[in-house]
């Protein structure tokens, strides 16, 4: 699977999430360049684009759950690895 996020870092606000199948690389490639232009809304610096692949959705989840996580989880999983 491909996803394509849009993601403000200064607020921790997802703002586009899509996910696509592998046969639809093209539309992924597309949003992403889209988005990368600034053509779905006004981008700012604080804003970063990415476009990954996954084999599940799940598996994106787990490994980038800071698009998912509020500041406050973050934070917490933070402190738990320096104390672990």
């Amino acid at each position: 699977m491909i996803f394509v996020v849009a993601f403000d870092r200064t607020t921790s606000e997802l703002l586009t999430f899509e996910s696509f199948a592998d046969e639809t690389r093209t539309e992924a490639e597309s949003l992403y360049r889209s988005l990368l232009a600034g053509t779905m809304f006004d981008l700012a610096p604080e804003v970063e684009v990415n476009m990954f692949e996954s084999e599940s959705e799940h598996a994106f989840h787990k490994t980038h759950a800071r698009y998912f996580q509020t500041v406050k989880q973050t934070l917490d999983d933070i402190r738990r690895a320096l104390v672990a």
